[in-house]
C-alpha cells in the first residue's frame, strides 16, 4: 500500500509524545496510553496538522506469560495489534491501514515477530476493510463472552485475522 499525505505523520507513542492527545478527542484514554507504555505495549499515533487522529497498540509475545485482552493467546514471537481507532473526521482516508503497516513494520523488521495476529468485531466492516488492505487474511470466527469477570471464547467457523509471514511485508 501506499500512502500520499503530507499533512500526516505516524510516530511511536513514548511517555513524552503522549502529552499530544491531551486537549484532543482521544485524552480520556491518557492513563490507558500511560498504563500501555508501562507494559511495553507498542503504540503508534497518526497526526494531521500535529493533533493526533489515531491511533493503534499492539504487544509482542516474548514469554509464554502474556494474553492480550484477556483472551488473546499467541505463540512466543508473535505480536498482537488491538486498541485502534480513528478520529471520525479522517475516516476513509487509509489512516487506519497506514497505523497497522506502521506496526507490522516495526514488529517484523525491529522485533523479529514471526505472525502478528488482530481481530474486529464481526459488523466492523470499515475495521476489516482496512485490515485487508494491509494484507491480513481471514483465519476464524470466534465468539467471546463475558462470564463472571472473565473472557470465555467459543470458535466457530472462520474470524480472527492474521498476517501471515514476515516475508509478506
Amino acid at each position: 500500500i501506499e500512502f500520499r499525505d503530507d499533512d500526516l505523520t505516524v510516530k511511536v507513542v513514548d511517555f513524552k509524545n503522549l502529552e499530544l492527545i491531551k486537549g484532543g478527542e482521544f485524552e480520556i484514554f491518557f492513563e490507558t496510553f500511560r498504563k500501555f507504555l508501562k507494559q511495553n505495549y507498542l503504540g503508534v499515533f497518526a497526526l494531521k496538522n500535529k493533533i493526533v487522529v489515531g491511533y493503534a497498540w499492539s504487544g509482542l509475545k516474548k514469554s509464554s506469560k502474556v494474553k492480550y485482552n484477556n483472551y488473546m493467546k499467541i505463540r512466543e514471537n508473535e505480536a498482537f495489534i488491538f486498541y485502534c481507532r480513528t478520529s471520525l473526521s479522517v475516516r476513509g482516508k487509509n489512516i487506519y491501514p497506514r497505523l497497522l503497516s506502521e506496526i507490522c513494520s516495526i514488529h517484523f523488521n525491529e522485533n523479529n515477530a514471526s505472525k502478528i495476529w488482530i481481530d474486529t468485531e464481526v459488523n466492523n466492516l470499515a475495521s476489516q476493510k482496512g485490515i485487508e488492505k494491509v494484507g491480513f487474511s481471514f483465519v476464524e470466527n470466534v465468539i467471546y463472552y463475558w462470564i463472571l469477570g472473565k473472557f470465555s471464547v467459543a470458535r466457530k467457523k472462520k474470524g480472527i485475522e492474521t498476517f501471515k509471514e514476515k516475508n509478506n511485508f
